[in-house]
């Protein structure tokens, strides 16, 4: 086991420090001469999976349906296998699982946030809320006992009924829940 003095471990800092400067110093200046490089978020995004190639998670900028979906990840032509359903319009949002038979649902809480989609406040587990910045284990099992109380959350206002959640803190979680379909 080497042991390195406080001086040393400094001066490898400095010089790994140096080092790091000048391997970004380039990328930084041909990106500054095209503009910020800021990439907003994807408008529509599917998790592709099952018997197909290239599954995985997909972006577009507009709605896709089953057939282009399934060529986007390497799958058979819309006249192959899946041709009696390739023009259903697929909604945003949802995981796609190819295999004998098509099978539709939603992406999992996690990876909805990761891309920023809203997750359904009326379907959502006290574990998917709690993925939500400001919701801990407490105010999830509020939300699911309100929720089961009333039936379903018509508005995301009704939210303000839960104790703890105040206009403020619903401000807060509005871009993080729907109650409605996503596009």
């Amino acid at each position: 086991m080497m042991c390195y003095s406080d001086r040393q471990l400094m001066v490898i800092g400095v010089v790994a420090s140096v080092f790091a400067a000048a391997a970004v110093a380039p990328l930084m200046l041909r990106n500054s001469k095209k503009g910020p490089v800021f990439h907003s978020r994807p408008e529509f995004v599917y998790e592709l999976r099952g018997d197909v190639p290239g599954g995985g998670f997909y972006f577009f900028s507009r709605k896709q349906t089953l057939g282009e979906l399934l060529q986007a990840c390497g799958g058979s032509t819309p006249e192959g296998r899946y041709g009696a359903v390739a023009a259903v319009p697929v909604k945003n949002g949802n995981r796609v699982i190819f295999s004998r038979e098509v099978r539709f649902g939603e992406m999992d809480a996690r990876a909805r946030l990761n891309f920023f989609l809203p997750i359904k406040v009326n379907s959502a587990t006290a574990e998917d809320l709690m993925c939500i910045p400001g919701i801990g284990k407490k105010t999830a099992r509020k939300i699911i006992h309100y929720r089961q109380q009333r039936g379903s959350i018509a508005s995301l206002n009704d939210l303000t009924a839960v104790n703890g959640i105040g206009k403020k803190r619903l401000a807060s979680l509005r871009p993080y829940l729907t109650v409605g379909e996503s596009k």
